[in-house]
């Protein structure tokens, strides 16, 4: 391969890379950047290109020590920092980087590619805020609201929120946060048709009203203006037969946008109590994130069918791959493998090279069979979805990884299978611990059911035994 032929292909993958790339020197100036690093911090590329790699994050500092230790190591995995873009929006980025050598074999600069994981860190405060909420069942009703109100505050920061409930016609405001002014307080009472609280729960569904002066519903409840707010949200809470028993509602003194996620999470704390919502929700979840798992792997491979027997760049991509990536031959000997590997087998590179699946001692023999034989259908050219297996480190430790795979062709042949690996065991664990949660909660529910069922009959019998008294 020419230097341009060389060039040109790393030109390509650099692009077409769904990774957020940049290359940078010893002092950490950027030297290239692709358009994904583009649309990620809002600069454009001439303003990125011979400025400091540490300008554009919350901690510079920490930045720059991961430029240094680039260097140092070779290679970092994993770094994580907060970057902060053109607009001052922030977001959790993890980073993989190799250094690339010229062609005397020197050191010339280090390629860098970046992953927003934002979503991944608030869907953990999601499931710890669920987690610490379905072990609170020894608690007061005024603990539990307290508990809720506090969490609603912490993790979506609204002007203002409160919980109330619901008797006859009359709201009762419970647990409050934030600054009201005085036009609302705990404890105090409400007519229920005189707030928007009440026609969340006359139509037992959220309402929604992203700014007060262009909705036509907050109209007809002029005192969202008077007192300053200009947007609210109101989500029911709804008993098991779906009887509407109060709201959770946040309140903000200028117009705010809610996602999707936010709307989410207020679900969750407002109907704890309804498991099959609860379970619908992550059953969503997890189908969003397989097909973005899927989506993710067909755009790798395609990117990986042109790294083979590339230049040093080249090679540097394979290496920062956030996942594993191994191609054999027809018969099913490893004919390479990246960093990534050594680290989720604890095998090295020596260890794995050459070997043939069949008697890698990684897989048991459950997993391994379930390997070989995908590998037999994609190698006559069968469509094989991705599947999960158990995978055995070298230390003994266990792991779940998911498979996805396509044929490697060359002059229109099937040559070879591509192979791409990810751990999910944090993903599995994360699964169980929400259905124990889940069983723990509706065993919890079972339990005051029945608690509830015996007071009545108590009730039912001192009431009887109150009547034979008076009769004597």
């Amino acid at each position: 391969m020419n230097p341009k032929e060389s060039e040109g292909r790393y030109r390509t993958l650099f692009e077409s890379s769904i990774d957020a790339m940049v290359t940078f020197n010893r002092d950490g100036t950027i030297l290239d950047v692709n358009e994904e690093t583009v649309k990620l911090t809002g600069y454009s590329r001439d303003e990125l290109i011979g400025t400091p790699f540490r300008n554009y994050f919350t901690d510079p500092e920490r930045a720059q020590e991961g430029v240094d230790l680039s260097f140092k190591k070779g290679a970092i995995r994993d770094y994580e920092l907060i970057m902060r873009s053109k607009t001052g929006e922030e977001m959790i980025v993890s980073y993989n980087a190799t250094v690339y050598r010229n062609s005397e074999g020197e050191v010339e600069g280090v390629f860098a590619a970046a992953r927003d994981i934002t979503e991944i860190k608030k869907s953990e405060e999601r499931f710890l805020a669920l987690y610490e909420l379905s072990t609170k069942i020894d608690i007061t009703t005024e603990e539990l609201l307290d508990f809720t109100a506090d969490e609603v505050a912490k993790m979506l920061n609204p002007d203002m929120c409160y919980i109330t409930s619901l008797k006859d016609d009359t709201l009762f405001f419970r647990a409050l946060r934030g600054d009201a002014e005085g036009w609302i307080r705990e404890g105090m009472e409400i007519k229920v048709d005189k707030t928007v609280c009440g026609l969340v729960i006359e139509e037992k569904k959220p309402i929604v009203i992203p700014d007060i002066k262009k909705d036509p519903i907050a109209g007809r409840y002029p005192y969202l203006e008077k007192y300053g707010i200009e947007s609210y949200v109101g989500i029911p809470l709804l008993s098991r037969e779906r009887k509407a028993i109060g709201t959770i509602c946040v309140l903000n003194k200028g117009p705010r946008d809610y996602s999707e996620k936010d709307l989410e999470l207020l679900s969750i704390f407002a109907s704890r109590a309804s498991l099959a919502i609860e379970r619908a929700r992550i059953e969503r979840e997890l189908l969003n994130a397989k097909a973005k798992l899927q989506e993710r792997s067909a755009e790798l491979q395609k990117l990986m069918e042109d790294l083979r027997e590339s230049e040093e760049k080249y090679k540097a991509i394979f290496e920062s791959a956030n996942d594993v990536i191994v191609t054999l031959d027809l018969k099913g000997n490893i004919t390479a493998v990246n960093r990534k590997a050594e680290e989720i087998s604890g095998y090295t590179r020596d260890e794995l090279m050459g070997k043939n699946i069949a008697g890698l001692r990684m897989f048991p023999p459950k997993s391994l069979a379930i390997i070989l034989k995908n590998f037999g259908k994609r190698i006559i050219g069968m469509d094989v979805s991705p599947y999960v297996v158990e995978l055995i480190r070298k230390d003994g430790k266990k792991l779940f990884i998911e498979i996805n795979a396509r044929p490697l062709r060359q002059g229109g042949k099937v040559v070879g299978d591509m192979v791409i690996l990810r751990d999910v065991t944090r993903r599995k664990e994360v699964e169980e611990k929400l259905r124990e949660k889940m069983n723990e909660l509706e065993k919890f529910n079972k339990l005051m059911i029945g608690r509830e069922l015996r007071m009545i009959e108590l009730k039912k019998r001192i009431k009887e035994l109150e009547e034979k008294l008076k009769s004597r």
